[in-house]
Order: structure tokens, then C-alpha cells, then sequence
């Protein structure tokens, strides 16, 4: 399963449980004339958990990876 099959999946089911969701995805930009895919941040905010969810006084922060995906130093920090 790829890590955007896991992320969907745990989306669905979040909602189904009555979690609220939020995922910010990457955008494409260009950066030393070639296209890469970043998430806008600003400040503190490079290696941010792929999902935030919420349920009353409930909050999980979640970093979606496969059987091979590997932290970067950035989420790792996040830990």
C-alpha cells in the first residue's frame, strides 16, 4: 500500500468516526529553474505531520508512511 493509499484510507476512516481531518498538500513550484512539490510553511513549520485530527478535546497529529518510508530529519524534530 503507498503511503497516499494509507493517508486515504485513514481519512475515510477518521471521518466515519466523526474526526474532523486536515492534510496540506503540496504545491508545485519552481525552485533553481526546476518544478519540485513543497508544502508552504512558515516558520517552525518543515517536516509537519501529514494529518491533523480532531475530536472534541481530542487532537492526533499523524505522519503517514509505508512498510518502506522512511522519517526525514525535519518530522523526525516533530517527534
Amino acid at each position: 500500500m503507498s503511503e497516499r493509499e494509507l493517508q486515504d484510507a485513514v481519512i475515510e476512516l477518521a471521518r466515519l468516526l466523526g474526526w474532523r481531518v486536515a492534510h496540506f498538500r503540496p504545491a508545485r513550484v519552481r525552485r533553481g529553474g526546476r518544478e519540485i512539490y513543497e508544502t508552504p510553511v512558515a516558520a517552525d513549520g518543515k517536516g509537519w505531520p501529514d494529518l491533523v485530527l480532531v475530536r472534541g478535546s481530542r487532537l492526533i497529529f499523524a505522519e503517514m508512511k509505508s512498510g518502506t518510508g522512511r522519517l526525514s530529519d525535519a518530522q523526525i524534530a516533530w517527534k
